[in-house]
């Protein structure tokens, strides 16, 4: 099975960040876990 989407991590916040951005919620932050889950 392919996978959907070749982006990952940083990339996909920075894109997050991006359309929050141009849609007028540059307020919410956009957080990337590096080390995993401690407790989910």
């Amino acid at each position: 099975m392919k996978k959907l989407c070749k982006w990952k991590g940083e990339d996909n916040a920075a894109l997050t960040d991006l359309m929050n951005t141009y849609f007028s919620h540059a307020n919410l932050p956009i957080g990337l876990e590096r080390n995993g889950v401690k407790n989910p």
